[in-house]
């Protein structure tokens, strides 16, 4: 049995394997999936002796990779490498004999020579045996080295066999045998670690996928427990559809497709379409990338979303009326809503609301059950009713004098969709045009300095620390701000999952989620004598991005000392 454990590699400075573990059994094939630069072909290296892991051990039948004389090691472990670039002039037969260099001493018997017969035949290359290596196409080269791999362990069960991307340069037909060959030794015995990259392979042939991300392991299990739509999206950031083969009862995925304009990436091209209009460039970017929000569609055009949406005015998007703070009043009609406050970081999101403002000065605010809304009066500008009919999505939407979109309330099923109608047509405004927006500074948002009682945490301590107050169900308080809203949710957190470059937060009808990317500091506030405990996060820029805290005091301490 190969058994990892907490293995991680550091190189010139930069960890690149991150703590894994795992193990393999006889008779079962692994398959190692992630992006590019998620660290698999580093492991490899390590547990083929390659490359020295700087924690951790690496065991083959109870006994350390260190431990084997080279002999020994080379008859139990195989390996065939990303790169096998051979310049002299060897014929395949000769390379394919280098794998039995192990079980002679430089005087190959009868039996060496039957093997690397069989595994050419099994590899589909035996009429290439006397070709110089250096003239095969690059897929014949490729089956010629793992001819070679396959013939060191050929009379050897329970050998550990080891591919690095074994289907480069393979065509459908080799590609579907190469696997074949390797699930057939597995069930005699054989034990296989395969980095892939073609996730339909992996769910094909393979007993468990360790899926890694960033040099970590994100999901292990069987091809149906790993591949997910959810975990492919964290995975690779590409949305797909996986659906079950009522033959086999594995998973097939079937990626949606990614549509792009050429103008929006060459620049040659998009100087003959100047005269666009910002709605026209608004769909071409939405339709090369219909997952995209408003939001980050408009940082890219470099326009407010208050512009883009009032340039969709009688056309999904209807301007109320500029009263406010009757729109405000007159909310409790819609039923239950979502209830979503962003900043630039992080966006927080409450299902199941039902809105009572109060107006106060130049406040407006609403407490409901587990969730506060306070509002700036003064910063509004304006709200959009917007109707995207693709995602059949209805919502309010308050922008402020900069054209942000700084609160949005979205109809659910529980809300009442006909009140909604009728609530949109009663505060309709007169004028459907344009509001403009003269531009609102924002008040810098400085990071809280450090002291004997604000301590600054980094972001696995954060993950650890909200971990813990999901698996012993510690309710918190959770806000996120711009400069215009400031939302509140009390809840308690059930699952947290990685989506891409997003951290989410989720307990039933809440959500927070934070872009792990931007976070540039976060401290531990402890203020004991005034029964205060919370984590406050920033972004890179200074910017308060969510706030953290305890709700009950029974278990402050906790909180103050995860």
């Amino acid at each position: 049995m190969l058994k990892v454990e907490s293995v991680s590699c550091k190189i010139k400075n930069t960890t690149i394997v991150r703590d894994i573990t795992f193990t393999v059994r006889p008779g079962e094939i692994l398959a190692l999936l992630g992006a590019n630069g998620a660290g698999k072909s580093t492991l490899v290296r390590m547990i083929s002796g390659e490359q020295k892991a700087n924690t951790g051990k690496i065991t083959l039948y109870g006994k350390e990779l260190t431990d084997y004389r080279p002999k020994e090691l080379a008859v139990l472990k195989a390996t065939l490498s990303q790169h096998n670039s051979i310049s002299m002039d060897f014929l395949s037969n000769e390379i394919v004999m280098m794998g039995r260099y192990p079980h002679h001493k430089n005087d190959p018997t009868r039996n060496d020579h039957e093997i690397v017969e069989e595994c050419m035949a099994v590899c589909g290359i035996g009429h290439l045996a006397e070709r110089p290596f250096p003239t095969l196409s690059g897929g014949e080269q490729q089956r010629v080295q793992l001819a070679r791999v396959l013939a060191q362990v050929w009379d050897s069960p329970r050998s550990l066999i080891l591919l690095d991307e074994p289907v480069t340069g393979l065509d459908m037909l080799y590609q579907q045998q190469t696997m074949a060959i390797v699930r057939s030794l597995a069930q005699k015995g054989y034990m296989v670690v395969a980095v892939l990259h073609d996730v339909n392979l992996a769910a094909q042939y393979a007993d468990r996928i360790l899926m890694m991300k960033n040099g970590r392991r994100w999901s292990d299990g069987t091809p149906s427990e790993v591949l997910t739509p959810l975990n492919i999206y964290s995975g690779f950031s590409v949305h797909t559809e996986v659906v079950i083969n009522a033959r086999t009862l594995r998973p097939y995925v079937v990626p949606k497709d990614i549509r792009l304009n050429a103008e929006l990436f060459n620049s040659r091209l998009a100087a003959t379409n100047k005269d666009q209009t910002l709605k026209q460039k608004y769909e071409l970017l939405k339709s090369a990338a219909p997952s995209k929000t408003l939001k980050t569609i408009s940082e890219e055009m470099n326009v407010s979303e208050g512009k883009l949406l009032m340039e969709m005015l009688n056309d999904g998007a209807t301007l109320l009326k500029d009263d406010i703070k009757t729109i405000l009043k007159n909310l409790h009609s819609l039923g239950d809503v979502q209830c979503i406050t962003e900043n630039t970081h992080c966006v927080q999101k409450k299902t199941g609301s039902r809105l009572n403002f109060v107006i106060t000065g130049q406040y407006a605010t609403h407490e409901g059950e587990n969730i506060q809304i306070r509002l700036a009066l003064p910063h509004l500008s304006a709200v959009l009713a917007v109707h995207d009919p693709e995602e059949d999505i209805k919502s309010l939407c308050f922008i402020n004098r900069a054209g942000e979109v700084v609160h949005k309330y979205m109809i659910t099923e529980n809300s009442n969709e006909e009140a909604y109608d009728r609530f949109v047509e009663k505060f309709r405004a007169a004028i459907q045009g344009p509001v403009p927006f003269h531009g609102q500074e924002k008040k810098p948002m400085q990071t809280t300095p450090e002291s004997r009682d604000n301590i600054r945490i980094s972001i696995s301590e954060f993950k650890k620390m909200m971990a813990d107050c999901a698996e012993r169900k510690i309710p918190l308080t959770m806000s996120t701000s711009n400069n215009t809203c400031t939302q509140i949710c009390n809840g308690t957190i059930r699952d947290l999952i990685g989506l891409g470059n997003w951290y989410n937060l989720s307990g039933g009808e809440f959500s927070l989620q934070l872009h792990e990317e931007a976070i540039g500091n976060i401290q531990r506030i402890n203020r004991p004598l005034q029964d205060q405990y919370a984590v406050e996060m920033f972004s890179s820029e200074g910017e308060l991005m969510a706030c953290f805290h305890v709700e009950d005091k029974s278990v402050s301490a906790f909180f103050h000392n995860s």
